[in-house]
C-alpha cells in the first residue's frame, strides 16, 4: 500500500543517513559543534542516542551518589546498581523533558528546531559527560567507596596524591564548562538562530528555574 511503501522509504532514507554518519562525530563534537550536529539532525537526529544516555546518565548518577553521601549508607555495590539503573533513566527523563522547554523558549525567540533535534542537541552535547566517565573510573579505582562518603577519600600525608586529586578534579570542571559551550551552540544550530538567542534561550529557562527554586525554598 501507499502508506507501506511510505515507511519503507522514510526507513531507508534514515538507514542512509545514518550509515553516512560515522564515529568521528565523537571528535569533531569538540570543536566544531555546530556542523556536527547540523549532520547528525539532517542524517538521523537520534544517533548513538541510547549509547550516550548510558554513559552520561551513569556519571549523572555517580556524581549526585557522591553529592548525597550515599556511600554513609549503602554499600560500593549498590550504589554502582543504583546508578547504572536510575542514572540513564534520569538523563533520558531529563533530556525530553528539559528538549521540550528549550523546543517552545527557543520557538517564542525564533527558533524552528523540532523536538527530536533538540533532543539531539542535548545529546550529543553531553559529550565531555562521557568523557569524564574516565574520571570516574580512576576514583573508583583509587578510592573506592569513600568517594561516596561524607568523611571523602583518605589522602594521608601523600601530597602527590593531594595534587593528583586536585588535578582530577579540574578537569571534570573544565568538561563540565565545555558542556555548557556545546549546548548553546548545539541550540543554536538546530533552532538555525544566533549563538546570542541561543544564550537568551537558556538564560529565560534557568531565571525561570531559579524563580520556581527560590519560591519553593520561601514557602517550605
Amino acid at each position: 500500500s501507499m502508506g507501506r511503501e511510505t515507511t519503507t522509504t522514510a526507513s531507508a532514507a534514515i538507514d542512509a543517513g545514518t550509515r553516512a554518519l560515522s564515529l568521528t562525530m565523537w571528535l569533531t563534537i569538540w570543536l566544531w559543534p555546530r556542523r556536527t550536529i547540523r549532520r547528525i539532525v539532517d542524517a538521523n537526529p537520534k544517533y548513538q542516542f541510547w549509547t550516550i544516555a548510558l554513559f552520561a546518565g551513569l556519571v549523572q548518577g555517580l556524581d549526585a551518589a557522591s553529592r548525597q553521601n550515599l556511600g554513609d549508607d549503602i554499600s560500593l555495590p549498590g550504589i554502582l546498581a543504583y546508578t547504572a539503573v536510575l542514572g540513564p533513566f534520569g538523563w533520558i527523563v531529563g533530556v525530553y523533558f528539559v528538549g521540550s522547554l528549550v523546543r517552545s523558549v527557543g520557538g517564542w525567540l525564533g527558533g524552528v528546531a523540532e523536538a527530536e533535534e533538540v533532543r539531539a542537541a542535548l545529546t550529543w552535547s553531553s559529550v565531555p559527560n562521557v568523557a569524564s566517565l574516565g574520571v570516574w573510573a580512576i576514583y573508583l579505582l583509587l578510592y573506592g567507596h569513600d568517594i561516596f562518603t561524607s568523611d571523602g577519600p583518605g589522602l594521608g600525608d601523600s601530597f602527590l596524591l593531594a595534587l593528583f586529586l586536585f588535578a582530577l578534579s579540574i578537569l571534570l570542571i573544565v568538561l563540565s564548562l565545555w558542556r555548557v559551550v556545546l549546548t548553546v551552540m548545539t541550540t543554536a544550530e538546530v533552532h538555525r538562530f544566533s549563538i546570542w538567542r541561543a544564550l537568551g534561550t537558556w538564560a529565560i529557562l534557568v531565571g525561570a528555574a531559579a524563580v520556581v527554586v527560590g519560591a519553593v525554598i520561601w514557602l517550605a
